[in-house]
Parts: structure tokens; C-alpha cells; sequence
């Protein structure tokens, strides 16, 4: 399984909405609604991190890396870009897998620097 490039940075700015659950729902024959749990893991959310201030090398590995996994390949979020968020795990499972919902956007700021935007969506 491929993981996300450790580019030793955290991001500036996380964005990511955990309404989607592994579930589905079902009317009973009485009329009640019925909701089932399939799984730990939130499928389809989506995730936005936004790298600021990347070296080149940094920015370089974030596009090598949706070059091979493209829009529907699984990967992990490796810990080092959850390691400033409050808890670690409190947003999805340590077995979560993502895929690229759109290309990394790449900006170069005043700095000369990178700036790298991603978005991801959750996977079942």
C-alpha cells in the first residue's frame, strides 16, 4: 500500500467534513427506519490540507506521488501530518485509506517557496 510522501512539514490549514459514514438505511415492513454501521471507517469525506512553504524537492514529491496513485488508487496518511492536529486518530482510523479527489494545486509564494494544496476524499 502507498503511502503519503513524508515531506517532514505539517499543513497550514486542514479542512474535512466526517458526515459520511459506512452506513446505509432501511424501512422496516412497520415503518421503522433502520440504520446499519458496516464499518470504523468514513467513506467519502472529504479532506483539504494546504502545505505552505515548500522547497521544491518537497512540492516535487507531493505531484510524483498522485502520479502513481492518480484519483483511484488507496493510500495512508502517514503520522507526521497528523502530529500538530489535537489527537491523532480523533479524525479517522490509523487504517484510514484516501485517494485524490482532484490533482495538487501548486503555487510559488513571495518566499520563492511552494505552496501546495491537496485534496483527498476517504475510502470504504
Amino acid at each position: 500500500m502507498a503511502t503519503f510522501p513524508s515531506i517532514l512539514v505539517q499543513p497550514f490549514n486542514r479542512t474535512y467534513d466526517l458526515q459520511r459514514d459506512a452506513s446505509s438505511a432501511a424501512t422496516m415492513l412497520t415503518g421503522v427506519q433502520v440504520q446499519y454501521k458496516h464499518g470504523p471507517r468514513v467513506g467519502n469525506a472529504p479532506f483539504s490540507f494546504v502545505f505552505t512553504n515548500l522547497r521544491l524537492a518537497q512540492a516535487d514529491q507531493i505531484s510524483a506521488h498522485y502520479r502513481e496513485q492518480k484519483q483511484h488508487k488507496g493510500f495512508q496518511i502517514p503520522q507526521i501530518i497528523w502530529a500538530s492536529h489535537p489527537s491523532l486518530y480523533d479524525v479517522t482510523s490509523a487504517s484510514q485509506e484516501y485517494r485524490y479527489s482532484a490533482p495538487p494545486r501548486r503555487s510559488t509564494n513571495q518566499a520563492g517557496l511552494y505552496d501546495v494544496t491537496v485534496e483527498f476524499v476517504t475510502m470504504f
